[in-house]
């Protein structure tokens, strides 16, 4: 995610590979924060 992030600095603030990089960013989270959601509930089960 930091790549991605990096990459913002190269274009300008609404153009479209600013959208598309943060479309990504954000998919990029919510898959990472639903994993770990899914780690911590499995691992509640386990205990």
């Amino acid at each position: 995610m930091k790549k991605l992030e990096s990459s913002l600095k190269f274009y300008a603030l609404e153009s479209a590979p600013t959208i598309a990089l943060n479309a990504q960013i954000e998919k990029t989270k919510r898959r990472t924060s639903c994993r770990i959601w899914l780690d911590n509930t499995l691992m509640s089960l386990k205990t």
